[in-house]
């Protein structure tokens, strides 16, 4: 061989090496799920690599990050508990820690924190839990304790600076559940059934005065929206239910604010459906079974809103061994239907789950892959996880 061609397959191979590194999560070729652990104590992150095939691949863990705070260990199921943002050419990853009331923020190109931010002195998340929304430059915290909003602003290094609080309270004193923002308007659920939205124009959330019960709890009274994502052009806010069964509601949010929501229940044989994620073409609507161990997937409308059922997964494995409960859901690829499925499974051991989809826009499938689930050793409390690259709303 040649030695100008041997110097050449040896750069090459040298840097397709250093692809594969920790210090490159940046790279648009690769594929990772992040997780916040929320252990009842030091609380740490994971960050795993997707390895494999598109259609079976399996996730090797690559870095265990402390936070410096302290998690939880639990909470509601539609708290989103970590978030990722750019802020010019930065990435950031932010993580949640209930019990010591502070966000960790995290360079996502070195995998560094960069700092532990907390709100107002009367921000608490002790005992209840913390969510976690961005939109631009603003990050949202849910300190569901206090029954607050703090808003921060995200600097270029991925630190903080706090803005100022919003007081979220349900109509009848329930407390924050899940959080969603697009544009300027920030949507919350609450614990009692009721949900409201805010203005974000001038980064502190400023209420619509648009509180209140959805239909589906005006129709059953024992269920509540719990989970919500806010379509791509901001048309509908798309909420899952707290229930016995498979149940999602949809508000047309066009307006700035929320319009009275459309129900849809007994969507397939899934029990409860606190969580759910819409799909990068939003053709499909995942909602994860926290009681029965599956997955459905609904067929959604994004011009009417009208949603119907699509599919069902076979129950999945290890549910009620090492695993008792599916919560947080996301998607492996950010075009399409997304391909694959992450699926956050707390328990004794908890793990991710690995769910191939197949869709033809009137059929689909669900199918758990070969090598699902994915240990994560650090967390007997997964609730949720984010998938990056990110979906683009």
């Amino acid at each position: 061989m040649k030695s100008w061609l041997r110097r050449w397959l040896l750069v090459a191979i040298a840097t397709v090496s250093v692809g594969w590194g920790v210090g490159n999560l940046h790279a648009a070729t690769k594929h990772y799920v992040l997780t916040n652990d929320d252990v009842n104590g030091p609380n740490t992150a994971t960050v795993f690599l997707v390895k494999g095939i598109p259609a079976n691949p399996k996730l090797a863990p690559v870095k265990v990050i402390q936070t410096g705070g302290q998690g939880l260990g639990g909470g509601t199921y539609g708290t989103v508990r970590q978030a990722l943002a750019r802020v010019g050419t930065t990435e950031c990853f932010f993580v949640a820690d209930a019990n010591s009331n502070d966000i960790a923020a995290i360079d996502y190109k070195s995998l560094k924190v960069v700092g532990n931010y907390q709100g107002s002195a009367a921000d608490n998340s002790e005992r209840n839990g913390l969510g976690l929304a961005t939109r631009g430059k603003h990050l949202y915290a849910s300190f569901i304790t206090s029954g607050t909003i703090g808003a921060f602003t995200i600097q270029a290094d991925c630190a903080l600076t706090f803005l100022g609080d919003a007081s979220a309270v349900g109509l009848t004193g329930g407390q924050i559940d899940g959080m969603a923002a697009h544009g300027t308007i920030l949507v919350v659920t609450y614990t009692d059934g009721s949900i409201e939205s805010f203005n974000t124009a001038g980064g502190v959330p400023v209420p619509n005065n648009d509180e209140q019960y959805t239909s589906g709890f005006n129709k059953y009274h024992d269920i509540n929206a719990a989970d919500v994502n806010i379509t791509q052009d901001g048309h509908f806010a798309v909420f899952s239910d707290a229930s016995l069964t498979t149940q999602v509601e949809v508000s047309n949010i066009s307006s700035g604010k929320l319009k009275p929501t459309v129900d849809y229940d007994s969507l397939g044989s899934g029990k409860n459906s606190n969580n759910m994620w819409i799909s990068p073409d939003e053709s499909l609507i995942y909602v994860s079974n926290n009681q029965s161990g599956q997955i459905t997937a609904l067929f959604f409308d994004k011009k009417t809103g009208k949603v119907s059922y699509g599919c069902i997964s076979p129950v999945l494995k290890d549910f009620n061994s090492t695993w008792f409960t599916n919560t947080g859901v996301t998607t492996e690829d950010t075009t399409g239907t997304g391909a694959v499925l992450w699926l956050a499974e707390e328990g004794s051991a908890s793990s991710i789950g690995i769910v191939e989809v197949t869709s033809t826009g009137k059929k689909c499938t669900l199918k758990e892959t070969a090598q699902s689930p994915a240990k994560d050793p650090n967390s007997q409390n997964l609730e949720s996880l984010t998938g990056y690259p990110p979906r683009s709303f």
